[in-house]
């Protein structure tokens, strides 16, 4: 288990100081985080660079009043508070860490690896992310004051890091090569996973906002919205005309914590892992379908897609 702060260490030091040491921004920017940071909002197609960060960086430093897109104005205005998260999760990362898994663990079966390596940064949109099935990057901006979040995020990411044997997964591979099976898989492979990692982090009694707006009581009540969304692109897929764009503007977050905690409340752990161990998103899908009618909940889909899944998709 690895722990490294040095993505935030030289920010507060900055704001702190007041003060732009150009030896040290090169040494900040070449360290191994910010090149993987640079890199996640490379693949993201999202405008950033070394230059875009040192210009915002040294303009919040010069106005008070500016607020930059990476949130760095945070830093300088709470400063003294960021400093004391900081402190304390270097001080405590193991507990931070251990607290984490015992989340995780709720969820997922013990046996299961995880062995992550967790870097801090400052700065970004996201509040987390993951990287090569084992390096986590959490955004201590979004959550100042909030170490109990800071907690959860690191669960939920490490989800996405569980370790499985590959046998688990190849019968799935083979199949992404064939339409419709490869579209499906990534569509609802992503909301099962995100639904999964949701639940470990919020629980089933959603509680607190995350910080980073991923997941919030206000997002949740657009929920009949975003299956609407996912109807229209399931519809495409069944003419044959798969919309790989509309991925974007689908709230994976949302409509996976919806499946994952109906599918927990009303029938277990045993179902998510099929997802979880075995990347099997079908038997999910169609329990949840099924269950919602015993139920007599609206599942969210149209009856048309839920024929659809229920039959088509074997």
């Amino acid at each position: 288990m690895i722990f490294e702060s040095r993505g935030a260490e030289f920010l507060i030091s900055l704001y702190k100081n007041n003060y732009f040491d150009e030896k040290k921004y090169k040494e900040w920017i070449n360290t191994h985080e910010m090149k993987e940071f640079l890199r996640h909002e490379r693949a993201l197609n999202r405008n950033t660079s070394k230059s875009i960060l040192k210009r915002e960086i040294i303009k919040v430093l010069k106005d008070s009043s500016y607020e930059d897109m990476y949130g760095y104005f945070k830093i300088k205005r709470n400063i003294e508070q960021i400093e004391k998260d900081y402190n304390y999760i270097n001080d405590n990362w193991e507990i931070i860490v251990n607290n984490a898994l015992k989340r995780l663990y709720n969820i997922i079966p013990e046996w299961v690896e995880i062995n992550p390596q967790i870097f801090l940064l400052a700065g970004g949109v996201d509040g987390g992310f993951c990287i090569f099935g084992k390096r986590i990057y959490i955004n201590l901006i979004k959550y100042i004051g909030k170490i109990e979040e800071f907690e959860k995020v690191i669960s939920h990411e490490m989800y996405h890091i569980r370790k499985n044997p590959f046998r688990r997964k190849k019968s799935w591979i083979k199949n992404m090569y064939f339409y419709p099976e490869k579209y499906l898989y990534e569509l609802f492979g992503r909301i099962l996973e995100e639904g999964i990692a949701c639940l470990i982090q919020h629980e089933a009694n959603f509680i607190a906002d995350d910080p980073a707006g991923t997941l919030t009581k206000e997002n949740m009540n657009f929920a009949e919205a975003e299956f609407k969304k996912l109807n229209e692109m399931l519809i495409f897929v069944k003419k044959g005309k798969p919309q790989y764009f509309s991925f974007q503007r689908l709230n994976t977050y949302v409509i996976g914590y919806k499946i994952a905690k109906f599918l927990y409340e009303k029938d277990g752990l045993f179902i998510l892992n099929k997802w979880t161990l075995d990347y099997n998103y079908k038997e999910p899908i169609k329990k949840y379908i099924e269950v919602c009618r015993e139920s007599n909940v609206n599942s969210g889909f149209t009856r048309n897609i839920e024929e659809w899944i229920l039959y088509n998709i074997v």
